[in-house]
């Protein structure tokens, strides 16, 4: 992801400018596309950033070297994915919640728990981990506490043991 990040970023070819919409700057939309919004940017400035906060994000396997978050993760934790290339979905999701240029949390701290989505079609292994996430949590002393999970899945009423 990072690697063709930063070649869609330096190594695009746009077209001719005057063949461009009126005020279109290649470089202006790609820092656009960093402002995580609804004014989450004021809220940086006032020091509202995360800083002392973990983050738990359950998705699919994400790319731990992500310029975004890697100096960020303070656990990665493969759940039945060991041997599974990282996917984009959960590379996304964490570059949003705790990404350096992007995120809206981005001085948190990330635990990061890379599931398989195609094969958890039962609600019981999602129990399991968040019991998991909540006894890590009262074991943690010198790092910063849980407080936000982040589950990218609204299916669960219709799948076994809800």
């Amino acid at each position: 992801m990072y690697n063709l990040f930063r070649l869609w970023q330096s190594q695009t070819k746009w077209s001719v400018a005057d063949k461009e919409p009126g005020g279109f700057v290649p470089t202006r939309l790609l820092e656009e596309g960093k402002n995580p919004g609804l004014g989450i940017r004021n809220l940086h400035r006032k020091d509202i950033d995360g800083q002392g906060v973990g983050i738990a994000i359950i998705d699919q396997p994400a790319l731990k070297e992500h310029q975004e978050y890697t100096d960020r993760i303070l656990r990665y934790e493969a759940v039945g994915t060991e041997h599974d290339s990282p996917e984009l979905h959960g590379t996304a999701v964490a570059s949003i919640a705790v990404g350096r240029t992007c995120g809206v949390a981005p001085k948190s701290s990330l635990y990061y728990f890379a599931f398989p989505t195609w094969s958890w079609l039962d609600n019981e292994p999602w129990s399991e981990l968040l019991t998991k996430i909540i006894e890590l949590n009262g074991e943690l002393k010198d790092s910063p506490k849980i407080r936000v999970v982040s589950i990218s899945l609204g299916a669960f009423s219709e799948r076994v043991n809800f």
